[in-house]
C-alpha cells in the first residue's frame, strides 16, 4: 500500500513450496512418524537379535534397520522425497530408455506442407469441375430428351 492506494497486489514468500507444518518438536507430521517407526524398528532388531548376536553386532543392524525407515521422512533432493528419488535411480540405472534422435529438415518440412496444400487445392478443383460436369450432364439429357425424333423408348 502505498498513499493509502492499494493497487491488489500482495507479496507471498518464495519458499512457500518448501512450507512444513510443525507437529512436534519442530518436525512435521511425516518426520515424526517415520522417526518413530525407525524407532520401533530398531527395538524389535536390537531385542530379537541381542541375545545371539551379542550387543555390537546388534546396534549395527537396528542402525541398518532403521536408516531407510527414517529416511523416509527426512530425506530431500531436489525437491524428490527419498521414495521418489529411490524409483528414480531404479528406473535410471535398471529400465534404460533408448533415446532416438531424428533430425528435421526445415526444407523437406516446406516441400510436405506444399504438397499437402496444392492437393487441397487440385481436390476443390476437382470437387468444383465435378459438380458443373453434372449439372452440364443433366442439361444434355434433358436436351437429348427434347430433341425430335428421339427414340428411347
Amino acid at each position: 500500500m502505498d498513499n493509502g492506494n492499494w493497487n491488489g497486489e500482495v507479496k507471498i514468500n518464495k519458499d512457500i513450496l518448501k512450507y512444513n507444518e510443525q507437529v512436534v518438536m519442530g518436525l512435521s507430521l511425516k518426520q515424526t512418524v517415520s522417526g518413530a517407526a525407525a524407532m520401533i524398528a530398531a527395538a524389535l532388531v536390537f531385542f530379537l537379535t541381542h541375545k545371539s548376536l551379542g550387543n555390537d553386532i546388534s546396534v549395527i543392524l537396528c542402525a541398518v534397520a532403521a536408516a531407510p525407515i527414517a529416511a523416509i521422512g527426512f530425506v530431500t533432493f531436489n525437491g524428490m522425497t527419498f521414495v521418489e528419488l529411490c524409483v528414480a535411480v531404479f528406473q535410471h540405472y535398471m529400465l534404460p530408455n533408448r533415446l532416438f534422435f531424428h533430425s528435421k529438415s526445415f526444407y523437406k518440412e516446406l516441400i510436405k506442407l506444399n504438397a499437402y496444400i496444392t492437393s487441397k487445392e487440385e481436390k476443390k478443383k476437382n470437387a468444383k469441375n465435378i459438380s458443373t460436369s453434372a449439372k452440364d450432364g443433366k442439361e444434355l439429357l434433358q436436351n437429348a430428351e427434347k430433341r425430335p425424333g428421339n427414340n428411347s423408348d
